[in-house]
């Protein structure tokens, strides 16, 4: 009986230990990369310095990645989601679209008074998809301010990139400039 608790135990605690695994891994140089597809985030892009890595469906085909910036003059959050198809299928022209929307949609229900600037199509090297560019008050580092945020969706081989970026107002050229470092940074160690 005695035994039998024992390895009840053990089995338990190996599910426990085998359930709360990551969902990436870490080189020794803090590369990051994302066991299922293994998509790859590096430690900084830019002046960028990754916080965090959050899977959110315990499997690793809904990740995201947050990079923030702070000075005593700039402040900037960028958060990097990738969605992969578990069957491992690239997405189509459609899901691309319904993803974008869809993420559109969370941006202006989240931000009521937000208002969209512009929309424009981007074709990459390895990548095609839309960025929009949003402008709202909410409180930002800290502060209530007007903040400038770009949503930027691509497809990548089997992957869909969401990239979304925040900063100040008054620093949107920077911030654009942060988004677009990013998403070559990305398509190209990736």
């Amino acid at each position: 009986m005695k035994n039998l608790k024992l390895i009840l135990c053990l089995i338990i605690g190996a599910l426990a230990v085998s359930s709360c695994q990551s969902v990436y891994t870490t080189d020794p140089g803090g590369l990051a990369t994302i066991n299922v597809n293994k998509f790859r985030l590096p430690s900084s892009i830019g002046v960028l310095e990754r916080e965090y890595i959050t899977g959110f469906d315990g499997a690793g085909h809904n990740v995201g990645a947050g990079y923030n910036y702070y000075s005593p003059q700039e402040k900037t959050a960028l958060t990097v989601f990738i969605v992969s198809d578990p069957s491992g299928s690239s997405p189509s022209n459609v899901q691309l679209e319904q993803y974008f929307q869809a993420s559109r949609k969370e941006v202006m229900s989240a931000h009521e008074q937000s208002e969209t600037i512009r929309t424009t199509r981007a074709d990459g090297h390895r990548s095609f998809g839309t960025i929009s560019e949003f402008r709202y008050n909410e409180v930002f580092a800290r502060t209530q301010q007007r903040v400038v945020s770009f949503l930027a969706v691509f497809r990548d081989g089997n992957r869909l990139i969401k990239y979304r970026i925040t900063a100040p107002e008054a620093e949107r050229d920077q911030v654009h400039s942060r988004l677009m470092e990013a998403i070559r940074t990305l398509t190209k160690i990736n």
